[in-house]
């Protein structure tokens, strides 16, 4: 039963993303994608770009407040949600969470 309702929900995540229009990403002059929304850091669109490896960074970790993102030359930036907002990751799984 949880499994099912895990899938349901998981499918209606799916569908809302690919529903949600083009994203706001732009290229830097060092060809980085960056995502950006009205010239300010859009986080939202930054998790997801890490989780559909279409952003790259050395690492990328979330907390349930802040997206902390390590570049490749080891700078390490930290981007905090407004107060009212909060992170929530589900990772179903059968054998492993994460590719």
């Amino acid at each position: 039963m949880k499994l099912r309702l895990l899938l349901i929900a998981l499918l209606a995540v799916v569908g809302l993303a690919a529903c949600s229009g083009e994203t706001a990403k732009q290229e830097n002059g060092q060809g980085e994608n960056v995502a950006k929304q009205n010239g300010d850091v859009n986080i939202k669109e930054m998790v997801n770009g890490y989780s559909t490896r279409a952003l790259t960074a050395k690492s990328a970790s979330i907390t349930s407040d802040e997206l902390i993102v390590t570049a490749e030359n080891g700078k390490e930036e930290v981007y905090s949600l407004a107060d009212e907002e909060f992170f929530v990751s589900i990772a179903p799984y059968v054998n492993t969470t994460h590719p």
